[in-house]
């Protein structure tokens, strides 16, 4: 197998598990999709990824393994942070999770020394930019950092930047118990000038 085809088939694994899973109309996906997903997941990544250290590929197993035997009605979203925080559990900036890009919060933020920043936002939010994240629905921001670094590995930094997308999205947010709902969230900032 050439070294090329070994760095696509992580990628092309998780590609096909975001097309293969069949969804009900309430956004669940059916337990024999996620059986068939969750068994290439393991062949087409699990097993073929190296960089795992012992210990860290024993915990995705046994989570895969959980996975698989709580097969069922479950939200697709969650499905996939659940794929997500397997695949970080090799612990480096190479093996990784991409998720669909979908609808968010419209403003963007950026990772600054463990903090998140808004550097872009609606017209109606101009006011927020340079502001600081303080916490999502009643979560502070530290609790909100430390639960998007699960979705990747590699250092605290990378992590932070890999997050980008996902903080500004609540069905992400909620899937990761960050947010009350999967299509809202309320986000609080600290401005410049210290207001809440």
């Amino acid at each position: 197998m050439t070294f090329a085809r070994l760095l696509a088939l992580p990628l092309l694994s998780l590609l096909a598990l975001g097309h293969a899973t069949a969804q009900s109309p309430d956004g669940a996906t059916s337990h024999d999709a996620q059986v068939e997903d969750l068994k290439v997941f393991r062949r087409d990544f699990l097993d073929v990824d190296r960089s795992y250290s012992s210990a860290a590929r024993v915990e995705a197993a046994s989570r895969l393994q959980a996975l698989e035997t709580a097969a069922g009605p479950t939200d697709a979203t969650v499905f996939a942070v659940d794929l997500c925080q397997i695949a970080a559990l090799a612990d480096n900036g190479h093996t990784t999770c991409k998720l669909p890009r979908a609808n968010g919060v419209a403003m963007s933020l950026l990772p600054i020394d463990g903090a998140f920043y808004v550097i872009a936002a609606s017209p109606q939010n101009s006011d927020l930019l340079g502001s600081r994240l303080a916490g999502i629905d009643g979560h502070p921001a530290a609790e909100v950092s430390s639960a998007l670094r699960s979705l990747h590995g590699g250092v605290a930094a990378w992590r932070d930047i890999e997050a980008t997308d996902a903080i500004v999205r609540p069905d992400l947010l909620h899937a990761l118990g960050l947010a009350n709902a999967a299509g809202d969230a309320t986000f609080r900032f600290q401005t410049p000038d210290g207001r809440i």
